[in-house]
């Protein structure tokens, strides 16, 4: 039932609000800048409430989980011994820093998994992340 409540107001939130666009100035095609390369990024995630935010990330995780063509012996850099309570109050201070705004929010939740486990590797991941996302940008 907290699922089927978490769902609908994820799609009132979202269907209630134009995003904002972004024009590029070589093409001036015009894109929202809530996605990064189809991915939500963290401009979407700043916008969002504390409940939406846990609930987009049980069901991304569980989407990626259950994916079809996933091959299971290889693990998930997902954050499983931290609480999505936590993984949330992370991200929303990841994304404080508007360098990271650009950074897809199931990379960034990955990202933080990996500095739990060696803070060498997730800064240069960061600066990878950075780089990819800044030039779909």
């Amino acid at each position: 039932m907290k699922l089927l409540v978490l769902a609908v107001a994820f799609c009132g939130v979202m269907l209630g609000q134009d995003p904002p666009y972004q024009v590029d100035p070589l093409t001036h095609s015009v894109s929202p800048i809530f996605e990064t390369y189809g991915l939500n990024n963290g401009h979407w995630w700043i916008q969002m409430e504390g409940p939406l935010k846990a609930g987009y990330l049980m069901g991304a995780i569980d989407g990626i989980l259950d994916s079809p063509g996933r091959d299971a012996s290889k693990t998930l850099p997902w954050p499983s011994t931290l609480t999505f309570s936590e993984i949330v109050m992370r991200l929303d201070a990841f994304y404080s820093d508007k360098k990271n705004l650009n950074i897809p929010v199931i990379e960034s939740a990955c990202l933080q998994q990996v500095a739990t486990l060696s803070a060498e590797k997730a800064a240069e991941l960061l600066i990878s992340f950075r780089l990819d996302a800044n030039k779909n940008h």
